[in-house]
């Protein structure tokens, strides 16, 4: 029986209640979702991207657009726990990626200026040497609200190609 706090009325408990609120409360418990996995124990380290030197990308680009975050936050997000962004890691201690973005076309002007194109490098190393690469590149004609969202949705398909082959290799 529970006792509703408006009214001094005794009213039997629902099934689905009595089940669902200790699940709701554990639930709560652990805070607010995210849409991401806990990682796991071996998960690969994702480091923050770079920029190639001949990578043609703008000043704005790499200054607004923040690429170099975004494509290993996408890694990690479509991992499933299986890789970890982080902008301090050692590349020499345990399994690490590293992204090079090699080339950019990405002028001003969102989808009025034309397609947005990236190509990038992954390479994985495993305490400092390289066991695995892999090279992809993607585009878009797809509007958003500038340049840089462009690349952003560039980003996230790149981010699933790489966690692919991230869980391809084990």
């Amino acid at each position: 029986m529970r006792v509703d706090a408006g009214r001094a009325k005794l009213r039997p408990m629902t099934r689905f209640t009595a089940v669902s609120l200790p699940i709701a409360l554990a639930l709560a418990a652990c805070g607010p979702s995210r849409g991401t996995t806990v990682p796991a124990a071996d998960a690969v380290t994702v480091l923050p991207a770079r920029f190639a030197e001949d990578s043609h990308a703008s000043e704005d680009v790499r200054t607004q657009c923040d690429v170099e975050n975004d494509l290993p936050r996408f890694v990690e997000k479509y991992s499933r726990g299986g890789a970890v962004f982080s902008a301090s890691a050692d590349p020499s201690q345990g399994r690490v990626v590293e992204i090079t973005v090699v080339s950019v076309v990405a002028p001003k002007g969102g989808a009025w200026s034309g397609p947005k194109h990236m190509k990038i490098e992954a390479r994985l190393l495993q305490d400092g040497q390289e066991v695995d690469r892999f090279e992809v590149d993607r585009s878009t004609t797809q509007g958003g609200y500038g340049t840089c969202d462009m690349l952003r949705r560039i980003s996230a398909a790149l981010g699933k190609d790489v966690a692919r082959w991230l869980a391809s290799r084990g």
